[in-house]
């Protein structure tokens, strides 16, 4: 679904401010549309300010969604997919996919 961390697609917490404009570090989400409802999750603000995100992913069954995130086309709302809204600001971006999650890109 392109989530990250426990943020989901379309969810409220994606437009969690910056922590120096009054935004929180770390969340709770009560409910989640992935089993367990309740979890903790880190902001989008805090993982961009990382100094180095990865993601991996393996299988074929993830390979539609690796061109979704590493391809080309855009979603029309970039809350669709969260995953593709993690941009370390000063920091870097590793995706690590084993040939099968890569096949259609």
């Amino acid at each position: 679904d392109g989530h990250t961390c426990s943020l989901f697609p379309g969810h409220s917490l994606l437009s969690e401010p910056e922590p120096g404009a009054g935004g929180r570090t770390v969340v709770h989400i009560t409910d989640s549309p992935k089993p367990p409802p309740n979890r903790v999750t880190l902001t989008l603000p805090v993982v961009n300010s990382a100094g180095c995100c990865v993601f991996a992913a393996v299988g074929q069954s993830k390979a539609d969604m690796m061109k979704k995130l590493l391809g080309d086309d855009a979603p029309a709302d970039p809350k669709d997919l969260p995953a593709r809204m993690v941009r370390p600001g000063s920091g870097e971006l590793y995706w690590i996919l084993d040939t099968q999650a890569a096949s259609l890109l």
